[in-house]
């Protein structure tokens, strides 16, 4: 926080600093108390105002201070500002007292519920709250490196906004008056908040990129983000920032701006097509893995979308156009869309392994389920650890052939251990 140098308000109006006869009308922080000056019952306001002590009587907890004529009590209920109290009221100290004034015919006299001694060593700056510790009304504020400590005696505005302690907190922007505490750091008289800052966090692919690092604006659709020197990448750099690539990010957005910096951004996966004939398969649908050309491995699951076939026609030999994204971490596809494009033999094929769930007819012509997929056995079915007598509910299988109407026409069926 940059203090801008030491500065006096002006006094208030009046009460604490000019006793009027009852003809007078006055003022006591800009209201007018003509009217109620002459009227014969005591009557009470609430009000608030800065003058000196010209003298003191008394003893703590209990004095009475006279500030330009006007009687001041000092009480055990007197709150005092933080590191100060009683004791060190004395004569020819500017304070600022809040309290109940009562007016009794032309008489005027305060009781004191705040008292602050001001010192002349009141300071202003402005900055950005980068931490927030206590609980309101105590809290201490880092801003810029500079702690502040705020109490019930800090007037925070704007009060016709609702202003107050509970919305001080990360990333707010505040305008402060401070005074110095004995032994040390620095009290809020007042806080002015200027604006909120708010967090968020998104994943999604970088549509456009415009600059030069480490300044960069990369877009998600029509929402733009600022990237900068200060930004921490996780899994790449900032040169990796590119049309299609898929990230996550974590940043804010300041009240006074239309545009989200990003703090953080951890890479996910570049966009990648490409055809090849699948090498070797693994899973059961639809959360399957593929190797596609013996080296790139290729996942799909609930949300991949299949063109020319099924999850289930996924087997070796089959030709596929695959799009996805590709981890940073590891190199696998996550598949977004899948096209079958050819078959081995020129068949449509497939595969599903799991456990038989229902077995209907007989010999060499049943019908199974497998993972809700229907298959059915023929004369020219081959069996490798298993046999067709042995098709039983609950026996694990790997089935491999054509599709035809959706159903698959067993091939091969092997026994899965």
């Amino acid at each position: 926080m940059k203090f801008l140098g030491h500065f006096t308000k002006v006094l208030l109006a009046v009460a604490m600093l000019v006793a009027a006869g009852p003809a007078r009308a006055q003022t006591f922080d800009g209201q007018t108390l003509g009217g109620m000056v002459s009227s014969s019952p005591a009557a009470v306001l609430h009000v608030e105002g800065k003058g000196t002590i010209s003298a003191v009587a008394g003893t703590c907890p209990t004095l009475t201070l006279t500030i330009s004529g006007i009687p001041v009590t000092v009480n055990e209920s007197t709150v005092f500002a933080g590191g100060q109290s009683c004791a060190q009221l004395a004569a020819t100290q500017l304070v600022e007292v809040r309290g109940d004034l009562t007016i009794t015919g032309a008489t005027l006299s305060v009781v004191a519920t705040t008292i602050e001694i001001e010192d002349g060593s009141e300071r202003a700056g402005e900055g950005r709250v980068t931490g927030v510790t206590g609980t309101c009304p105590n809290i201490t504020i880092a801003v810029d490196g500079l702690s502040i400590q705020a109490d019930s005696l800090t007037r925070y505005l704007p009060a016709n906004r609702g202003a107050g302690c509970d919305q001080i907190r990360l990333g707010t922007k505040i305008s402060a008056s401070t005074v110095a505490l004995p032994g040390g750091g620095v009290r809020a008289r007042l806080i002015e908040v200027k604006g909120q800052r708010h967090f968020g966090e998104g994943e999604g692919r970088i549509t456009s990129v415009s600059g030069s690092c480490p300044d960069l604006r990369i877009f998600f659709g029509d929402t733009p983000v600022d990237v900068n020197a200060t930004t921490d990448f996780v899994g790449g750099t900032c040169r990796d920032l590119a049309v299609g690539v898929r990230v996550q990010a974590r940043g804010f957005r300041d009240d006074d701006s239309t545009t989200n910096i990003a703090s953080w951004i951890k890479f996910k996966g570049r966009h990648v097509e490409g055809r090849s004939v699948i090498t070797a398969v693994s899973g059961s649908c639809p959360a399957l893995s593929f190797t596609v050309g013996g080296v790139v491995l290729v996942v799909t699951d609930a949300s991949t979308v299949f063109v020319g076939g099924a999850c289930a026609t996924l087997r070796v030999g089959v030709r596929v156009y695959v799009s996805g994204d590709m981890r940073t971490e590891d190199g696998a596809v996550i598949a977004e869309r899948v096209t079958i494009e050819e078959h081995p033999e020129g068949r449509p094929g497939g595969r599903v392994e799991g456990a038989i769930g229902t077995v209907t007819g007989s010999c060499p012509a049943k019908t199974l389920t497998v993972r809700g997929v229907q298959v059915t056995t023929s004369e020219a079915t081959r069996y490798e650890g298993i046999t067709c007598a042995t098709l039983v509910v609950g026996a694990r299988i790997e089935v491999e052939g054509p599709v035809q109407n959706g159903v698959l026409v067993a091939v091969k069926i092997e026994r899965e251990d």
